[in-house]
């Protein structure tokens, strides 16, 4: 239900806004969209209402601080992999649809507030960590996914499927991705 509810909403909000924008533009947008979703109800445990009444009815806090703030500790290990992977696709669609919008340094803040946001959401969920490590390999995995991009971009010529948009826009949609997983999961 969640995958429909963004991708409507991304659809209204992709033909009020772009009007003469290329096409390919609706489709990066619900990709991004629809795989923040995606990770957000399937890989990385970020809260959903469902799980806060469930919590309540078993009288426990929603509320769970576990943190780990000491910097690979305990070495790399293979989940770190695993992270920097599910991040690489997050940057490379940050940089195809906001390239003309953000600096790159502007896209890498921008992989950096969305793992913030998935590291603080765990900070409400039952049997998670909020652990510094996620947040640097997240953050790493999505500037490799720029780097990749701006790569490509220049063997291939590759130009933004959308114009210069509003500074926020980015913004919305992660806020958007987060709201639907929190409400439609």
């Amino acid at each position: 239900m969640s995958y429909a509810v963004i991708s409507i909403i991304t659809t209204f909000y992709f033909f009020i806004r772009y009007t003469e924008a290329d096409k390919k533009g609706l489709v990066f947008l619900l990709l991004f969209n629809n795989y923040l979703v995606f990770i957000c109800q399937s890989i990385v445990g970020f809260p959903s209402l469902k799980e806060v009444y469930r919590i309540q009815r078993l009288n426990l806090s929603v509320w769970h601080p576990n943190i780990n703030l000491q910097l690979f500790a305990d070495g790399l290990h293979f989940g770190e992999l695993t992270n920097l992977l599910m991040f690489v696709p997050i940057g490379f669609l940050i940089a195809i649809l906001w390239h003309y919008s953000f600096s790159k340094f502007g896209q890498m803040l921008l992989v950096f507030l969305i793992s913030l946001v998935i590291e603080i959401g765990q900070l409400f969920t039952l049997y998670r960590v909020t652990d510094i490590n996620d947040l640097v390999i997240n953050t790493l995995g999505g500037c490799l996914g720029i780097l990749l991009f701006n790569y490509y971009q220049r063997k291939k010529a590759v130009t933004s499927p959308l114009p210069k948009s509003h500074v926020l826009e980015p913004f919305i949609f992660s806020f958007l991705a987060f709201t639907v997983s929190f409400f439609f999961s």
